[in-house]
């Protein structure tokens, strides 16, 4: 099952990360991000480097060699052959349930692996471990035996349902026969690792990261006991360990766990589906590393292979396209993506029809790429395509289907349609508890919380706030992870905007203390809902507070980010702030100088800082009795703002904006100046249009207020 562990895990990377990068792109957010590196030679066409890789040979399988390490006579051949079939006729008898019938051709099996191979090779341990599990099915008395029928009905149940992404069904089956074969069989057996991998590939699409890496370091435990280090079912498990790492975001454990599968397939099977598989995986990981080049001839490679074993229009050469074409977005080669996503989408319409999981994840990729194109109305026909086609599906709904609701939510949103957008979130909220309702809490939670981000997108905090509130309900107290701090944050910071300070620093206060237990205190990942909290601190008069949580949010960011990292610039910034509000003119010229040098390195990428900075820097020059000078830097913010809006237009640009006209009319206060009707009316314009849209924050409020005289 190649797409279901590879090729759905990108659609969610694709669905949480991805897909709202078209609205996350203009958002006035306190980004710390690097910039994306520029690629000073375009990548070469798909076509050549497709043609360059198929220049290097197919591996052959590393069977040729016998007892002497000479390769095989024609007859050894032939019973190695016999011996393989035999195999896998045990092996469809056993899945009948005829044990009795699958243990004389294990045992055959057997004799001719171990006559030409030796006991050490990988071709004679898998039939060891098929005629020793079968002696034991064949012994074991009629209740037993009954009993472990039934795990292995289970086990094939629980492969066909994590194969139409039925996750939880899959997770379910899957512990029925792991707990069977413990109870019979024993915690040691060899025949657990297989439940452990499904169980734990379940749990990774379910977001139960901690019981997934736990599932898996016992089917690696197991299985190497078993099978040794160099054998291609500990490599499946492997590849199951990496793409588990590659979710949670650790990729030099993920990139250590992908290379020993594909040097272990290299090793034994030589080319199959399973090692271009984890080849694809490899590439995932390689590209999310920078790696780019080698990520390219990973995912080609796995292309080829594909091609080869299974066919120019099989589903896996599907997988491999779509594959490619999320490599190609992320080199920003749009050129390459769309005919690659369109290949994909027709190789799963035809060969598994309109409804079916895998042609719906490529309907929503194929949608993502068009929308990032700015082919909006193209995109939304294709998210509503998916949507509907989760709706004719009689199976469990799950996080994914939320999610795909919630990209279409976004698409609409794009397009202007800000009520329609809202309601179809709204109806992505309902789906979310559902999938509460049916058992996986975590990845509810998780969905809502990807919905919050829309509406904080377009600043419809009330909205956002509602939500979030009804996840935190979800939580456990006990079993707090990175979600529950970016939840809590995120839930934080909208409270704060809208004017409900207080509330919004409890929450923050909490998420900080959650995040220190999670991390540790002075962890780099406590940044972020420090300086939440200090901005609550500020905006609630705790100017004190706001010092003491700031002091600690630039012990991080110098210890963590470095002294010159956007990361410090921005606490350097709030610091600065806060002296202000203090003051302490010459603190705040002292932070707010640092600051100020250190973002213009940026400024190039990061205008929305740049803007901010401004706005600060401009308050110290009138504390110091500079307000011409003050004007100056406001204006140059503003025409900063007018270049961005220039690009594109978004809620949260509006009210930087909004920001930028309110504090530079400020700043002009009772003296002449011959646009200030102008832009005292562009300000009123801006606001009405926040406002219309729901997307007045406390601030706005307040200077509509005054506008009209209220």
């Amino acid at each position: 099952m190649p797409f279901s562990r590879s090729y759905r895990a990108l659609d969610r990377f694709v669905l949480c990360v991805v897909a709202l990068t078209a609205v996350a792109a203009g958002r006035a957010t306190a980004q710390t991000s690097q910039p994306a590196a520029s690629l000073i030679d375009p990548w070469p066409p798909f076509e050549v480097s497709l043609a360059e890789v198929k220049k290097q040979p197919l591996l052959l399988p590393a069977d040729k060699t016998n007892l002497e390490g000479k390769p095989l006579t024609d007859a050894q051949r032939k019973e190695a052959e016999q011996a393989g079939k035999l195999l896998d006729e045990s092996h469809q008898l056993r899945k009948k349930g005829d044990f009795a019938g699958a243990l004389p051709k294990a045992r055959e099996a057997l004799r001719l692996r171990l006559a030409i191979y030796g006991s050490a090779h990988f071709h004679t341990i898998t039939a060891i471990a098929a005629e020793k599990t079968l002696a034991r099915y064949v012994a074991s008395p009629p209740d037993e035996l009954n009993d472990l029928a039934e795990s292995d009905r289970a086990q094939l149940k629980a492969e066909a349902a994590y194969d139409k992404n039925e996750y939880a069904n899959a997770l379910s089956l899957a512990t029925k026969a792991l707990g069977i074969r413990e109870r019979i069989l024993g915690r040691g057996h060899h025949e657990l690792g297989e439940c452990y991998r499904i169980i734990g590939s379940a749990q990774t699409e379910l977001s139960q990261m901690k019981e997934a890496e736990l599932s898996l370091d016992r089917g690696v435990e197991s299985t190497e006991k078993a099978y040794g280090k160099f054998h291609p079912v500990l490599a499946r498990i492997l590849d199951r360990q990496g793409w588990l790492y590659f979710n949670i975001g650790d990729l030099t454990r993920a990139l250590s766990a992908h290379k020993t599968a594909v040097r272990i397939y290299s090793l034994t099977t030589g080319d199959t589906l399973d090692s271009a598989e984890a080849c694809d995986n490899l590439g995932t990981v390689l590209a999310m590393r920078g790696d780019y080049d080698d990520a390219l001839t990973s995912k080609i490679r796995a292309l080829v292979v594909r091609e080869a074993v299974a066919g120019p229009d099989s589903k896996d050469v599907g997988i491999s396209y779509s594959n490619l074409a999320w490599l190609y977005t992320r080199l920003g080669v749009e050129a390459q993506v769309v005919p690659l996503r369109q290949k994909a989408l027709a190789i799963f319409q035809k060969l598994l029809g309109p409804d079916h999981p895998y042609t719906t994840t490529e309907t929503v990729n194929l949608g993502v790429n068009l929308q990032n194109l700015k082919r909006v109305e193209e995109a939304i026909a294709l998210f509503k395509q998916a949507v509907d086609a989760d709706e004719k599906r009689a199976a469990p709904i799950d996080a994914m289907v939320v999610g795909r609701i919630t990209r279409l939510g976004t698409a609409t949103f794009e397009a202007g349609r800000r009520d329609a957008a809202d309601g179809i979130l709204k109806s992505a909220l309902a789906k979310a508890a559902e999938v509460k309702k049916l058992g996986n809490t975590r990845g509810a939670a998780n969905e809502v919380r990807l919905i919050a981000e829309v509406y904080d997108a377009y600043r419809m905090y009330d909205s956002g706030i509602a939500a979030l509130q009804e996840a935190a309900k979800w939580d456990d107290p006990a079993l707090p992870d990175d979600s529950t701090v970016a939840r809590g944050q995120m839930l934080g910071n909208m409270l704060v905007a809208v004017g409900r300070q207080t509330e919004g620093r409890d929450i923050l206060k909490k998420t900080v203390d959650i995040a220190n237990k999670l991390y540790g205190v002075g962890d780099r990942r406590t940044a972020a809902p420090l300086m939440a909290l200090t901005i609550a601190y500020e905006r609630s008069g705790d100017l004190a507070g706001a010092e003491r949580t700031c002091d600690q949010v630039l012990k991080i960011s110098e210890s963590k980010f470095g002294a010159e990292s956007k990361s410090n610039a921005i606490a350097l910034r709030q610091m600065g702030r806060i002296y202000l509000l203090q003051k302490k003119i010459d603190l705040a010229r002292f932070a707010l100088d640092d600051c100020k040098k250190t973002v213009e390195k940026y400024q190039e990428f990061e205008q929305v800082e740049m803007v901010r900075t401004l706005h600060e820097y401009a308050e110290l020059q009138v504390a110091e009795g500079n307000r011409g000078d003050a004007v100056k830097s406001l204006r140059d913010a503003y025409q900063r703002c007018k270049k961005l809006n220039e690009k594109t237009r978004t809620p949260h640009l509006d009210g930087l904006n909004a920001k930028t006209i309110k504090k530079l009319l400020d700043a002009i206060g009772n003296d002449a100046a011959p646009d200030k009707d102008a832009l005292r009316s562009e300000l009123r314009t801006i606001l009405n249009r926040l406002k219309e849209g729901r997307s007045l924050d406390a601030e706005n409020r307040q200077w509509l207020s005054e506008l009209d005289g209220k």
